[in-house]
């Protein structure tokens, strides 16, 4: 076996919010997006298992943090919008996106700090990413309008 790097793949999941932050504090190996803190799904685990296999053979390129991040995170924190979970008008405007686009998956997301959070979703079973690993967060980095054709074909994913 080779050397413990940047393609080996690191899942632990904490009891609680202090196990955290001691594990992370005593582990310079293994990477903070690699912590979960219980409870847990199993879909979730495996979501994030699946992610990090993906991920290491392309070298997933992180979208850098925009320059009105602080004033960003103030507005979204306002709208109370991280509180909210899967209303009903925007269930039936992520499913018709899906069946319009024939995907198989669609969702509402926002960007907080550190995660994005799927606020309604089709065809997905997690609730929370990473930022560092979420499409929209280049979305965001660019402030622009972003078109990806094909995420297997576009560098950055």
């Amino acid at each position: 076996m080779g050397e413990w790097g940047e393609d080996t793949l690191f899942l632990v999941v904490a009891k609680n919010h202090d196990d955290l932050e001691m594990g992370r504090a005593e582990s310079n190996i293994i990477p903070k997006e690699s912590w979960l803190v219980e409870p847990v799904s199993v879909a979730y685990i495996r979501t994030r298992v699946r992610m990090s296999l993906l991920r290491a053979p392309c070298k997933w390129v992180r979208a850098s943090i925009p320059a009105n991040e602080e004033a960003r995170l103030v507005a979204l924190k306002e709208s109370c919008m991280m509180d909210v979970n899967q209303p009903e008008g925007l269930k039936r405007i992520t499913r018709v996106a899906r069946q319009l686009f024939d995907v198989g998956a669609a969702c509402f997301t926002l960007l907080a700090k550190d995660h994005v959070k799927l606020i309604s979703a089709e065809g997905l079973d997690c609730i929370n990413i990473p930022r560092d690993a979420a499409m929209c967060a280049h979305v965001v980095s660019d402030q622009d309008f972003t078109l990806v054709a094909d995420a297997l074909k576009d560098d950055r994913f």
